[in-house]
């Protein structure tokens, strides 16, 4: 499959379980806190824009603040060398509850790309 797949269903038919299911069955686990390969991000009604999932700058201390999703410290993760051949899983639960255009346009962009051309820019060096 591709790098996205998307589940659709009515609610309550076992979606999320089964991302769970998979990962189970890949091996992945969550027992070390430090290494989550796992992430469920809950997307809210009220995501309208990128920042709701990546962070912003705050332009007081001029530094990044990531969102409290996680989703951000899982990518860092991912991304450091020790990890470069463990596969990663996010699952979006119920993203069609806002705008996915508003929020995940960077993702689709990326994705586009050739796997060695991927590169996320956040708003500082780390």
């Amino acid at each position: 499959c591709s790098n996205l797949v998307i589940l659709s269903g009515l609610s309550g038919t076992g979606k999320s379980q089964l991302v769970e299911i998979y990962a189970k069955a890949l091996g992945i686990d969550n027992d070390d806190l430090e290494n989550e390969q796992l992430l469920f991000v809950p997307v809210r009604p009220s995501w309208n824009d990128d920042s709701d999932l990546l962070g912003y700058v705050d332009l007081i201390q001029m530094t990044y603040r990531p969102s409290d999703t996680g989703f951000i410290d899982l990518l860092i993760n991912a991304q450091k060398e020790e990890n470069k051949d463990k596969m990663y899983i996010v699952c979006f639960d119920e993203m069609n509850l806002a705008r996915v255009e508003h929020y995940f346009s960077q993702f689709l962009s990326i994705l586009e790309r050739p796997t060695g051309k991927r590169e996320l820019r956040l708003y500082d060096n780390q």
